[in-house]
């Protein structure tokens, strides 16, 4: 199994959390349990596939299908197993939202609420990055409470 957003390419982010950091029960560790490396990384793999997607040769809703079936289920796991701040989730948020406007064909200066709205409300439905991370803690808070260990 891969590690974070596929640990296999070698640049800055990849070689210093290696330097810094420890894996231990498929988290990233560092000695003083800080976590602000394993964000550069995370970030640094996000803009990466991000890029991948732009530079495909697929629709614009294409790319807005594989932001909400492929990246964000590539952020489940760290979101999941690492002490992020929600700021941390919101910060990639703005960094997407421009480009998901324009794949979805809006201009500019449009409410971005109209792509996380539902259907229903006449949005496109997607889940925001944000609302994505509030999900995923919430499944921790579930598997930690549940759990039949101490």
């Amino acid at each position: 199994m891969r590690s974070i957003l596929d640990l296999g390419k070698s640049d800055d982010a990849s070689i210093t959390l290696l330097r810094d950091h420890f894996k231990f029960l498929g988290r990233w560790m560092s000695i003083d349990l800080n976590e602000h490396k394993v964000q550069i990384f995370i970030r640094a793999r996000f803009k990466e596939k991000l890029e991948t997607i732009d530079k495909s040769n697929v629709s614009g809703f294409m790319k807005l299908w594989l932001y909400q079936h492929y990246l964000l289920s590539q952020l489940a796991w760290p979101f999941l197993i690492y002490d992020l701040p929600l700021s941390f989730a919101k910060s990639l948020e703005s960094d997407i939202s421009m480009r998901l406007k324009f794949w979805a064909g809006l201009y500019r200066g449009a409410d971005t609420g109209a792509l996380f709205r539902s259907r229903k409300l006449f949005g496109l439905g997607l889940t925001s990055i944000s609302h994505h991370f509030c999900k995923m803690q919430l499944i921790k808070c579930s598997l930690l409470e549940n759990s039949s260990d101490t």
